[in-house]
């Protein structure tokens, strides 16, 4: 992908250094399952760190090709996360994610627009996979994914486009 967004974000790759970001995010993402369990903050805490191992881990094994990026305001903050996997023949949004303290705000279609820009410049469609009840998927939906397959924690869902060529 591209990094030339409209501002206040821009994109650039993501380094080790962006570990303490991804952890948060992550964090952010999850931390409200485990509130209702009635788990203290050191056992969420725990948990979800071991957790966020294990997914750095899947995603490098499973997704060795995929386009990680950091997405940094003008301001110098960095504030979210896109990695998609061109490689396999589809786009595949695996993880788009945005600190709560910036959501709203327009970003994420800014972003997710983009995403749908590269595809169509690829010639390829692009799927991803939210949680339940997450914000992200009235994001989804109203920015034209449909659901094509769901499962009682997940909806699987594409862009859907008359493009059918491969990715690349």
């Amino acid at each position: 992908m591209t990094p030339d967004l409209p501002q206040p974000v821009a994109l650039q790759p993501a380094t080790d250094l962006d570990q303490p970001l991804l952890l948060r995010l992550f964090m952010e993402q999850r931390a409200r399952i485990f509130v209702v369990a009635g788990l203290d903050e050191q056992q969420v805490e725990a948990i979800l760190k071991s957790q966020f191992q294990f997914r750095s881990h899947s995603y490098a094994q499973q997704h060795p090709s995929a386009e990680d990026h950091i997405l940094v305001t003008t301001a110098g903050e960095r504030i979210g996360r896109v990695l998609i996997d061109w490689s396999a023949g589809i786009g595949s949004l695996i993880d788009f994610a945005i600190l709560q303290s910036h959501q709203g705000l327009g970003i994420g279609t800014s972003i997710l627009q983009h995403c749908l820009d590269e595809a169509a410049r690829r010639g390829c469609r692009l799927r991803l996979t939210v949680d339940r009840g997450s914000p992200a998927e009235h994001l989804y939906a109203r920015m034209g994914f449909a659901v094509i397959d769901e499962t009682p924690l997940q909806r699987h869902m594409e862009f859907l486009t008359d493009q059918r060529g491969s990715c690349g």
